[in-house]
């Protein structure tokens, strides 16, 4: 009677083990997922200036704003921000700047500079005589954490100790006199409404400036 070989458990072992390391060898390795560093929000480093215009190069209201309303109106004068753009009346209120539309006897005016919905007036009396003025610093927006849009004071503004108010913003913010522009990125002197007066809060930077133009 032969004896079972006691070798061929032990090469079997063997082998299987061979098999193991050689697939282990041809999988490449699952690499380690690393976390990414939070993103961080870097500071401009100059004011941006953009320029609004409601029509395109043919005098056409272009895509992006849509009409959101039509009323009847009339222009008395030039824009406060643009001399070649218009005041407006509609009712008791006064849109400023309105853009005359070709081929229609009627203007489109823009509530705010970072806005896209647009008013239009149905003129009632013919346009006056525009100017040569402009574009001024229509709307600003400061940043340092504050991010108010601003828009330009079109009135008596009244003064926060001394300084003229020369914008209104959101959030009860107003800025003062004119923006500092001998660096790229602009400041101007800001204060906010504190129950019954406005409150100087400091010099803060201009991240965007806006000027309305004819096209």
């Amino acid at each position: 009677m032969t004896t079972p070989s006691r070798t061929r458990p032990l090469a079997l072992a063997l082998l299987a083990v061979a098999v193991v390391a050689a697939l282990l060898a041809s999988t490449p390795a699952t690499a380690v997922p690393v976390r990414a560093a939070p993103a961080t929000t870097s500071s401009p480093t100059a004011t941006t200036v953009k320029r609004i215009t409601l029509l395109t190069p043919a005098g056409h209201l272009r895509k992006r704003f849509p009409v959101v309303a039509t009323r009847k109106g009339r222009c008395w004068t030039s824009s406060a921000v643009n001399g070649r753009l218009y005041r407006c009346f509609r009712g008791d209120y006064i849109h400023d700047p309105c853009w005359k539309e070709s081929g229609r006897h009627s203007v489109v005016c823009l509530e705010k500079p970072w806005g896209t919905k647009v008013l239009r007036i149905r003129l009632t009396r013919k346009l006056p005589r525009t100017d040569s003025y402009g574009p001024a610093l229509w709307g600003l927006r400061v940043g340092d954490g504050i991010g108010v849009g601003c828009t330009l004071s079109q009135g008596a503004g009244g003064t926060v100790d001394g300084q003229g108010i020369s914008y209104f913003c959101q959030r009860g913010w107003v800025l003062l006199e004119e923006p500092d522009r001998s660096t790229p990125l602009w400041t101007i002197g800001t204060a906010r409404w504190a129950t019954d007066h406005y409150e100087p809060r400091g010099d803060h930077q201009l991240t965007t400036a806006w000027k309305a133009v004819v096209h």
